[in-house]
């Protein structure tokens, strides 16, 4: 028996790094998981490790910066796994010393899953 055994998660930036990992920990403890990336071909390879390790996950297209992908994911969830128990935003953009644009856009990706769930 997992620790994480019958919850629900999503996990934004979950395709490839430090998201990947933890997708795969997650799953690895028995919880179901929402994918939620804009990285599509690492999002289903994601998808395709957990179900190869006994997990259960699925990908669902997100940019962590869209109010209305969130909520998506999340509606994703509840709609595959019955609920949502856990959102971990891992989501970032690197280069914020950028413009305004870019430094306003990391800072809504960094935000916007933690405050469209409190919604």
């Amino acid at each position: 028996m997992g620790r994480l055994d019958t919850k629900v998660a999503v996990i934004t930036g979950a395709a490839s790094g430090i998201g990947g990992a933890t997708v795969l920990r997650f799953a690895g403890e028995g919880a179901s998981v929402v994918i939620a990336d804009l990285n599509r071909n690492g999002g289903e390879a994601a998808v395709r490790g957990c179900r190869e390790n006994a997990g259960n996950a699925v990908f669902q297209l997100t940019d962590a910066s869209s109010e209305k992908d969130i909520k998506g994911a999340i509606n994703r969830a509840i709609k595959e796994f019955g609920r949502l128990d856990v959102i971990y935003n891992n989501a970032g953009l690197g280069g914020t010393v950028g413009s305004d644009r870019s430094r306003r856009r990391s800072k809504a990706t960094s935000t916007r899953a933690l405050s469209t769930a409190t919604v």
